[in-house]
């Protein structure tokens, strides 16, 4: 009998927490949704619905997005005065710096409260930003909300609301043609485009028969004013790349897009060694230099295969990537530069001012000596993000890029600050990999192309050819003799 009175108590002390849960007074932020555009001013109340409780002061805190809004006006409404009584005005102000708008309220000059809902201030805003969703939040003020004729606090049930910045929707089109170098077309390219902003990807249009790309965006959906397109442009088997970058202008949102947004990529008789964090090759020599190597890695000739890592290059040792093979025969590269591609981290304080060298090496079959072909110190300077330094390896004028059988390629990356290391990336977002590129005179190391062969042996059987002529008319002059 006992547990049942006791079951039944509290029955009732759950039905009764219910029921005053149920008829609160609230405080609102009407409307609770709203979709504005840029520049659009609007407006918010903040409404009461007293639900049977008599109200003689009302506070409040709204906290809001001030990167999207900025509050311009707060509006005294009638709720505390709908019947006639003078009220206090005790706190009124905006605070667009920490994003937050206050107000108290309260009647006087009588006793009683009101219980008849009705708006308690109006604020008026307007979006700042180019689109974004910002929240508009109810707290209390000090500690209350909602207080009684003798001020007490009223419980009260919140409810927020939010304002989404929103723009007409309008196509953007990107276009362009891709070709390399040499002015040939790269039909079939294909072409990634990011939004850097929001992280979106799409794959550009493209044909078997052309070189010409597009696509279609929409402006206040995929992209607005003032984001970062990212191209990420690649001939049809990726052995060439080329990033490039661009914010959108109002001057193109107003034109309808980007165009003849042309790429060029490195002519493919080029060849690009992409820097990976696997170990050399069990064959390849140890570099001959008496340096500590910080590392001793492959750099894999055609496409590149990073997974997103990196390491860290300190000014008391030096990395090493070599190439896939040594050379397969006698062949050179000429005096021309050669092209690093290197991607580091974002370059800030102590980093800012000290220098990345990269160089182009030859090491010796059998012993590794070592003879730098080309090479470039670069100066880094700030860099808020993560970077991708262009860098032109200079011919070495004191020797040559000549390679016998058996020597081998490779590339020594050194870094002279002496308080922090150097982040360097095997691979980085969107294709942005860490890479050398061979110049133009390229004959195809480790193994001439079949064109350069052809030429070569050309040459050897016109030689031939000559000698064996040249001692036939020494042979017909001594018999005539």
């Amino acid at each position: 009998m006992k547990y049942t009175i006791a079951a039944i108590m509290i029955i009732m002390v759950v039905i009764l927490a219910i029921s005053q849960t149920a008829s609160a007074a609230t405080i609102s932020v009407e409307p609770s949704c709203q979709k504005v555009a840029s520049g659009e001013i609007f407006t918010v109340n903040i409404t009461v619905y007293p639900e049977g409780s008599e109200v003689f002061g009302a506070s409040y805190t709204l906290y809001f997005n001030n990167t999207l809004l900025n509050a311009t006006g707060l509006t005294q409404g009638t709720f505390l005065s709908q019947d006639g009584a003078e009220t206090y005005l005790l706190i009124d102000e905006i605070n667009n710096t920490l994003g937050k708008v206050e107000y108290a309220e309260s009647r006087k000059k009588t006793t009683s409260g009101v219980n008849t809902s009705g708006v308690l201030t109006t604020i008026t805003f307007q979006a700042i930003a180019e689109r974004g969703l910002s929240g508009l939040h109810l707290s209390d003020l000090e500690g209350v909300i909602l207080s009684d004729p003798d001020g007490y606090p009223i419980p009260a049930n919140v409810k927020n609301g939010s304002v989404e910045i929103i723009q007409p929707s309008s196509p953007f089109l990107v276009y362009g043609y891709v070709s390399y170098e040499n002015g040939s077309e790269c039909n079939n390219p294909r072409v990634n485009i990011t939004n850097l902003n929001t992280s979106e990807e799409w794959q550009a249009e493209t044909s078997p028969t052309s070189n010409y790309y597009q696509l279609v965006l929409r402006h206040g959906i995929d992209i607005v004013t003032g984001e970062t397109l990212q191209l990420d442009v690649r001939s049809p088997d990726g052995s060439q790349s080329k990033i490039v970058e661009f914010k959108v202008s109002s001057e193109e949102v107003n034109e309808g897009g980007r165009f003849d947004s042309n790429i060029t990529l490195p002519v493919p008789k080029q060849q690009t060694w992409y820097l990976t964090p696997e170990a050399k090759p069990d064959d390849a020599p140890n570099a001959n230099d008496s340096k500590t190597h910080a590392k001793d890695n492959l750099m894999h000739k055609g496409s590149g295969s990073g997974t997103g890592e990196y390491f860290n290059l300190s000014y008391t040792g030096v990395a090493w990537f070599y190439a896939d093979t040594g050379a397969e025969c006698g062949l050179g590269f000429g005096d021309n530069p050669w092209k690093a591609h290197i991607r580091t981290e974002a370059i800030e304080d102590d980093e800012i001012g000290h220098n990345l060298t990269v160089e182009i090496c030859r090491l010796e079959k059998g012993t590794g000596d070592v003879t730098v072909i080309a090479s470039h110190t670069e100066q880094l300077t700030a860099a808020e993000t993560k970077h991708l330094w262009d860098i032109t390896c200079e011919d070495n004028v004191s020797t040559t890029q000549d390679f016998s059988t058996g020597d081998w390629l490779a590339v020594r990356l050194s870094w002279d600050c002496p308080t922090d290391e150097l982040q360097i990336y095997y691979k980085a977002e969107a294709g942005s990999d860490s890479y050398i590129e061979s110049p133009s005179t390229d004959p195809g190391y480790p193994i001439p192309e079949l064109s350069t062969l052809i030429l070569f042996a050309s040459g050897l059987l016109a030689l031939v050819g000559y000698v064996l002529l040249e001692r036939d008319k020494r042979k017909r002059k001594n018999k005539n003799g």
